[in-house]
């Protein structure tokens, strides 16, 4: 969890965007839970930075941004993926 916190506040996120929500404690017990071998460390850590980036997301999407901004990424995140 340590890594994980020190990670999500070196970014800066957080205090640019006041709206994203600041709980690094949650997005890395999501893959406690998943990966509990102790080897897997390494993988609970880069699936915890990805959960960050969900809730990021979510987070624009609920607080930040307009239908217009919201439509215009949504369509560039399917032309990525599709």
């Amino acid at each position: 969890y340590v890594y994980i916190h020190r990670w999500w506040k070196s970014l800066g996120l957080a205090e640019e965007l006041k709206l994203l929500r600041d709980q690094p404690l949650k997005w890395y017990t999501w893959p406690m839970a998943v990966l509990q071998d102790p080897r897997m460390s390494q993988q609970r850590i880069e699936l915890a930075k990805c959960i960050s980036f969900v809730y990021v997301i979510d987070d624009i999407f609920d607080v930040y941004g307009t239908i217009e901004e919201l439509t215009l990424f949504t369509q560039a995140v399917k032309r990525y993926f599709i």
